[in-house]
């Protein structure tokens, strides 16, 4: 009796290593996945940054510029109950 012989492979064998293979790819897709997604994310972050910076001064800046229109119509509404008055 030959070595090989004894260690052929079965159905079930090339089943278990298919199976094992998969599993393995699959891991490995993932981590790879997780790599590409986690810069992506990163990147997409680094970049909306600035954007995010810009609207949120933008709505303190017209808070406060609503603020000052508030008192200049209070002050013409003074000023033309004194000059119409």
């Amino acid at each position: 009796m030959c070595i090989l012989e004894v260690m052929a492979l079965t159905r079930k064998d090339l089943q278990q290593i298919e199976r094992i293979v998969d599993e393995k790819l699959d891991e490995k897709l993932d981590e790879k996945l997780d790599e590409k997604l986690g810069a992506l994310k990163d990147d997409f972050y680094r970049r909306i940054d600035p954007v995010l910076k810009e609207v949120m001064d933008s709505r303190e800046e017209r808070e406060v510029v609503a603020h000052r229109l508030g008192d200049h119509e209070e002050r013409i509404e003074k000023l033309e109950s004194v000059v119409v008055g």
